[in-house]
């Protein structure tokens, strides 16, 4: 007699979010930002954003317009600076 695996309710399987490929550090807008990675939410950008100058979040962000950017390699530099 086969044995079939019977999948897991969805309750109970892990959620885990697909980030999308790249090949190198890009500037991501803010709104799409989690579309790349899963921390931080788009409500806390915006909240480094407007205490950019602060916390030395400005070396981050770049402006085109309206549009806010987010440089990814100054972004995670930024993440080490703070740990530091």
């Amino acid at each position: 007699m086969l044995l079939r695996r019977v999948a897991d309710p969805p309750s109970y399987r892990p959620t885990r979010r697909v980030q999308k490929k790249r090949t190198r550090y890009s500037l991501i807008p803010l709104t799409k930002w989690e579309e790349y990675h899963p921390w931080p939410t788009e409500r806390a950008l915006r909240h480094y954003v407007a205490e950019a100058e602060a916390i030395g979040f400005d070396r981050v962000i770049r402006r085109v317009g309206r549009r806010i950017l987010i440089d990814e390699r100054e972004f995670f530099r930024w993440v080490d600076r703070m740990n530091n």
